[in-house]
């Protein structure tokens, strides 16, 4: 059921781009909630939920040191209980390499070298 405005659009949209305007799920208009190196990002005060712009696609990023470990975030913004990959959607203009990159050195502070970055794998595109 539709909780928005009848003459307003839930989302706006530009190219690949989905920016939220009202909650999904209860309907009220989204306020800006800064969500760690996302920064702003569209926040139901009522369902206590943010809803990330949409794109197409994303990387999710292993990061392995030459001792074997990973590198696994703790993002309080989304969850105090879990870790996670370098990860972030690929805005428009960007590579995944790019986004890979930047997010990386966002969250740890440091950057990738070209000794230590792997070329994209994709899953389910027949190659190997």
């Amino acid at each position: 059921m539709r909780t928005a405005p009848p003459d307003t659009p839930e989302v706006e949209s530009e190219e690949e781009e989905m920016r939220y305007i009202y909650c999904p799920e209860c309907g009220r208009k989204l306020t800006e909630k800064e969500a760690g190196d996302d920064g702003a990002v569209p926040y139901c005060e009522g369902c206590g939920k943010y809803w990330f712009d949409s794109f197409s696609s994303c990387v999710i990023v292993m990061v392995v040191n030459g001792e074997g470990e990973i590198a696994l975030l703790t993002q309080n913004y989304l969850s105090t209980e879990y870790k996670t990959f370098v990860s972030g959607f690929i805005k428009p203009g960007e590579t995944a390499e790019e986004t890979a990159s930047v997010r990386f050195r966002r969250s740890s502070g440091s950057g990738l070298t070209g000794s230590n970055t792997a070329a994209p794998t994709g899953l389910g595109t027949g190659s190997s």
